[in-house]
């Protein structure tokens, strides 16, 4: 199914434009793959945080786990946008205003 990829829609006292996110093939083969691994490895630090060893640096992991789950997030959220992104650009009555959609959640 072929989707167009601007699509104009009337609206009152002006326009709104849907432009669909472009399809990067290799980021949404890849970034899931990634998530496998980056998953993996953030339940093993868990682990290390809530059964540490005798030498296990808890501060430093647990400081890990926060850019971790920030990566998680990021990547998380840009593969939504590959796959269903869509930004939605309405001009009213002399005013632009531009917001980004990943399916039925705007952002």
């Amino acid at each position: 199914m072929t989707q167009t990829r601007v699509q104009r829609l009337p609206v009152v006292n002006g326009v709104e434009l849907h432009i669909l996110a472009k399809r990067d093939w290799g980021s949404l083969i890849f970034v899931p793959v990634w998530l496998i691994f980056w998953t993996f490895g953030g339940l093993t630090a868990m682990k290390w945080v809530i059964h540490p060893g005798p030498s296990t640096p808890r501060a430093f992991i647990s400081l890990w786990l926060v850019g971790w789950l920030l990566g998680e997030v990021l990547a998380i959220y840009s593969w939504l946008w590959a796959a269903f992104g869509k930004e939605i650009v309405t001009i009213k009555e002399g005013s632009l205003n531009v917001r980004r959609d990943v399916g039925e959640f705007a952002g």
